[in-house]
């Protein structure tokens, strides 16, 4: 008769195996010349749902181009949808351009310009769409960071292309937080990977956070899901207005 393996015995060989896995998929994927990316960033409360979503395209060496959206809605009977975006941002060699209003800024020029468009609120910033990022990481990087989470993952398991941990309270903490004056905290999350020929093509952390403050319950669940396309066929398209500014701030740094 055959002997099946003991569940214990798989999960013990399933952590160095998945660990590898990921490892090799994230680097075949920050050595290709170029690729596409969605990152959906959402967090639900009692109160509501936020929703970040950022799509971009990269070439090895070259310029990243990324594209933000935020939209919120509120949990309560007849409430409407608030959204900003789409933004873009250009980015290449740690500096950075930002489109807004249909012009294109540098990080200085968009600071002044929301500062002004603050100024003329009164100086509240509510209701106001968010900040570009100055700076963003590929997501190779992103998937590199989650790499580093594998020591605090338990119960990790491989199959038909997905790799699935469970996250430490540690790891969890790490990405959803909560206030100092909270009790009864619990927290749980999720790690998952898939691989399709050997190169990350989607990756998602969720993270469960329950806790009492001020003796009011709440509830957050934040999930962030980022999905990998058209390795080695993205071609990064830059509008020419994007190219003049990015030449004007590049003209005016210093030499490296």
């Amino acid at each position: 008769a055959t002997t099946e393996p003991s569940l214990s015995s798989a999960l013990a060989e399933a952590p160095l195996l998945s660990a590898e896995t990921i490892i090799a998929a994230a680097q075949k994927l920050s050595e290709a010349p170029n690729y596409s990316w969605t990152t959906t960033e959402k967090v639900s409360q009692n109160s509501g749902t936020s929703t970040n979503t950022t799509k971009g395209a990269t070439e090895k060496n070259g310029f990243t181009l990324a594209t933000f959206a935020t939209s919120y809605s509120q949990s309560s009977p007849n409430s409407t949808m608030t959204s900003y975006g789409p933004e873009q941002s250009l980015y290449r060699d740690g500096q950075s351009v930002m489109l807004r209003k249909g012009k294109w800024h540098t990080p200085e020029e968009l600071r002044a310009a929301i500062d002004r468009e603050l100024a003329a609120r009164g100086g509240t910033s509510f209701g106001g769409p968010p900040r570009p990022p100055e700076k963003i990481s590929d997501p190779a990087a992103h998937a590199t960071e989650l790499i580093a989470l594998a020591g605090k993952v338990r119960e990790l398991e491989s199959a038909s292309g997905v790799i699935v941990g469970r996250l430490t309270d540690q790891a969890a903490a790490e990405k959803l937080g909560a206030p100092r004056s909270a009790s009864a905290v619990k927290r749980s999350g999720t790690a998952k990977f898939w691989v399709k020929e050997g190169v990350i093509e989607k990756y998602q952390v969720t993270v469960n956070l329950s806790f009492e403050n001020r003796g009011a319950k709440l509830q957050l669940e934040r999930t962030s899901t980022t999905e990998i396309k058209n390795v080695g066929s993205t071609k990064v398209v830059v509008p020419d207005a994007a190219k003049q500014k990015f030449a004007a701030l590049e003209s005016n740094s210093p030499a490296k």
